[in-house]
């Protein structure tokens, strides 16, 4: 079994929610660092803790030039 660290956040895109997650994935001196993507599995069980910061409006629009989705304040 592996342990795995991340930090994200959760956006709005329309009316559907979007999760963006970095992270880091350890079994036995192996270690997977990068973006957790769509395809993504997880097994057994994920603790996640959420945390809601009000007053701040972000964005995620795809920028073409960078090929990513860009996190946004504006």
């Amino acid at each position: 079994m592996s342990e795995l660290i991340g930090c994200g956040s959760v956006h709005m895109d329309g009316e559907e929610p979007k999760i963006h997650l970095h992270g880091a994935l350890g079994e036995h001196g192996k270690i997977l660092t990068g973006c957790i993507r769509r395809d993504s599995r997880v097994y057994l069980l994920l603790e996640v803790l959420l945390f809601e910061l009000k007053g701040i409006t972000t964005s995620r629009p795809w920028d073409e030039v960078a090929g990513i989705s860009r996190l946004i304040f504006p």
